[in-house]
Parts: structure tokens; sequence; C-alpha cells
């Protein structure tokens, strides 16, 4: 996959989970990645980050048994790439 075709990937999964997919398999997680927005938003120290990050694992999670493996791989994300955008 070229650099053209994954942007455009990207750009079209970019709804409320940012640069990823709001559900998976048919369950909408785009309510999680909502209230991580609103919480990156608001800002803070460290800790108000890391809080963030954990529930918006917790809630994916939450929402299917089988989804807790993709909850980890946002949670890696957002502790990794989102050091940038928490204000």
């Amino acid at each position: 996959m070229n650099i053209q075709k994954l942007y455009k990937f990207i750009k079209k999964q970019d709804g409320e989970c940012t640069c990823s997919p709001d559900s998976w398999f048919g369950v909408d997680i785009s309510d999680c990645c909502r209230e991580h927005d609103r919480l990156y938003k608001k800002g803070g120290e460290q800790i108000d980050k890391l809080y963030a990050d954990t529930l918006l694992r917790d809630c994916i999670a939450g929402k299917r048994w089988w989804l807790k493996p993709v909850a980890w791989i946002y949670y890696a994300a957002v502790r990794t790439f989102g050091k940038g955008t928490f204000t």
C-alpha cells in the first residue's frame, strides 16, 4: 500500500475515532472516542492524560469481551502517539 492509498484509507476512517474505525464488527465505539477527545481537549497534567487513555481502553473493552485486544491496541496508540495532541 502506498502513502496516498494509506492517507485516503485513514481519512475515510476519520470519524469520532481519529485515524481509526468507529466500529468493529458492528459494535459502535464512537462514544468512547468522543469522551476521550473531550478529555484531551480539556487537558491537564500527565495523570489526566493517563486517565483519559485508560478510560478509552476500558470503555472499548466493556463493549464486548472480544474487543479487549482492540482496546489494548487503541490504548497503546494513544499512549504513544497522543502526546502531541493532549493540551
